[in-house]
C-alpha cells in the first residue's frame, strides 16, 4: 500500500476521532457522529414589545413549533433563537424563555433572551 493512501486514511480516521470527542465536550453537535441520547421536551413563551405571541406566531418567527421535544443537543434550539432575535428581530425588543427539560428531570431549566 502507497504510503500516502496511508496517510490519507490515517489521517481522516484521526480527524473523525477528534470530532468525535469535540462532540462529546462541547455543546453543539449539528456535525458530529458523537452518540447523542438526551431527549428534551420544551416550551417556548415570547414576548415582543411586551405582548405575547401565540404558539403559530412563535413557529413562524423561529421556524420551530412552540412545544414540542429537541431530539438534538437543547443548543440548537438555543442557536435557532438567539440567531433570530440577533438578525431579523434585533428590533424587535423581544424576551423569550425556553422552559425544558433534560432526559425527564423533574427541575424545569430555564434559558432566557436576551440573557440576564
Amino acid at each position: 500500500m502507497p504510503l500516502g493512501r496511508l496517510l490519507l486514511g490515517s489521517s481522516l480516521l484521526l480527524f473523525q476521532v477528534l470530532m468525535i470527542v469535540h462532540g462529546h465536550v462541547a455543546g453543539h453537535r449539528y456535525f458530529c457522529w458523537a452518540v447523542f441520547s438526551l431527549v428534551a421536551p420544551y416550551r417556548i413563551t415570547v414576548d415582543v414589545n411586551a405582548a405575547p405571541l401565540t404558539s403559530p406566531a412563535i413557529a413562524a418567527r423561529y421556524h420551530v413549533a412552540a412545544k414540542s421535544v429537541e431530539l438534538n443537543s437543547i443548543t440548537n434550539l438555543f442557536s435557532v433563537i438567539e440567531q433570530y432575535e440577533k438578525t431579523y428581530g434585533r428590533t424587535d425588543r423581544a424576551n423569550v424563555v425556553v422552559r425544558y427539560r433534560l432526559n425527564g428531570e423533574s427541575a424545569e431549566r430555564e434559558w432566557r433572551w436576551p440573557h440576564p
